[in-house]
């Protein structure tokens, strides 16, 4: 299969307390980080031994979201062929018997 990778995408409160936590508490770095407005820090990657969180405090743009920030968590699958893989999830793993772990469930990769 072509995944690559799994992060977790935190929608969080503070970017100040989180960067707090997990950069000088539990020693990630900052690898990428996105300032559309200057210098506030908006959403960013933190790494740690081959583990990322990838972390955004304004995830909605200033709109109301159905989950409040501080509150969230989107799973980002990164593949080298995102058409292909729901394709390739669909199949059936003949090594686990046949059974699809996946049937009947609607799998279509986000567009930007």
């Amino acid at each position: 299969m072509n995944l690559k990778e799994v992060v977790p995408f935190l929608a969080i409160a503070s970017m100040d307390r989180s960067l707090t936590f997990y950069v000088d508490g539990l020693g990630f770095e900052v690898v990428e980080e996105w300032r559309p407005k200057g210098d506030e820090l908006v959403w960013c990657t933190v790494r740690r031994d081959g583990c990322a969180l990838m972390m955004q405090t304004d995830a909605n743009g200033g709109k109301e979201s159905a989950v409040p920030r501080g509150e969230g968590v989107t799973l980002c699958v990164f593949c080298e062929d995102a058409v292909a893989l729901p394709h390739r999830l669909r199949e059936p793993d003949r090594r686990a018997g046949g059974d699809d772990a996946v049937r009947g469930r609607e799998l279509r990769p986000r567009r930007a």
